[in-house]
């Protein structure tokens, strides 16, 4: 076992040791919230008989997340990276990390890759997936829908994720608090599904997400919520349902500000073009109509 935490009197600096890749039978590496420097050995992808993870948080470790990270098919509980400064791609081969139940802390570095659809393998993992505050571009994968066992956290805030938000995300009825995606770039519409999510609690934060549409009324089955209904400053439009307005006695934290709420939708541009066709084609039937007569 490796563990030397920043709880402890001392604060580790300089690298992390090569020589760390020969302890082949350590069941743990945990060396967090310290001021290591430095990148990541690639040779503690050796450490494959780690059965309960890996734990570098809180440090200041720079370069690639190693892929041979992805040989800890052993490990039950968790991975944790998170608060460092790692940059380029979240490695693939974690969708073979299959055993993780707590976690997997990814958040707060520099990652700039897309996310890899393998993470939808995690299918054991019922703490939490955080990958927020990074440069994370591309899409959602419709995958992450098969991370059912999820209890405490979807989060994916404050990155550059576009297109639309996946109806799978509905089949994550276990979440009870937490399912982020604010400040991110998906132009889409509320997915229906997400009222699905009858166990969630608290934190359903969507806000600048440029969320456009109504807002549908299965949000209305949301009645375990008590805090975190948060989907202001996006461009939903329309009255809000009566099921959805009713919900805001019961949470204190109700944010729908900076919408269109009350005004009417505008139609999309294929929309529009179609409204217009309809108009023209009803048109010209009124006119031949009149001619007939």
């Amino acid at each position: 076992m490796v563990q030397l935490t920043g709880d402890e009197d001392v604060i580790y600096t300089g690298t992390i040791p090569t020589q760390f890749g020969t302890l082949t039978d350590a069941f743990l590496f945990q060396i967090s919230d310290h001021a290591l420097t430095g990148t990541l050995p690639t040779q503690l992808g050796n450490l494959e008989k780690n059965q309960y993870g890996i734990f570098v948080n809180g440090n200041s470790l720079t370069g690639t997340i190693p892929t041979e990270l992805g040989k800890a098919t052993l490990a039950t509980y968790a991975v944790q990276l998170q608060e460092n400064q790692f940059r380029g791609a979240i490695p693939t081969q974690f969708g073979q990390l299959t055993g993780l139940t707590s976690g997997l802390g990814l958040y707060a570095n520099s990652l700039e890759s897309t996310l890899p659809t393998e993470l939808g393998n995690l299918e054991a993992l019922e703490g939490n997936l955080l990958v927020q505050e990074n440069r994370i571009t591309g899409t959602v994968p419709t995958q992450f829908g098969q991370l059912t066992e999820l209890t405490h956290g979807l989060g994916l805030y404050s990155n550059k994720i576009e297109g639309t938000v996946p109806t799978e995300l509905g089949a994550m009825t276990k979440l009870q608090e937490g399912m982020y995606l604010a400040y991110n770039r998906m132009k889409s519409t509320i997915p229906t599904q997400l009222g699905q999510l009858t166990g969630m609690t608290a934190n359903m934060v969507m806000n600048f997400v440029e969320f456009t549409g109504t807002v549908p009324t299965q949000l209305g089955r949301l009645t375990r919520m008590t805090a975190g209904l948060s989907f202001n400053n996006n461009a939903l439009c329309a009255e809000l349902p009566a099921e959805v307005a009713a919900l805001e006695r019961q949470l204190d934290a109700w944010e729908w500000e900076s919408n269109k709420l009350g005004e009417p939708c505008e139609l999309s541009g294929d929309a529009a073009a179609a409204a217009a066709a309809a108009n023209e084609e009803e048109e010209e039937e009124d006119s031949c109509a009149q001619t007939s007569q």
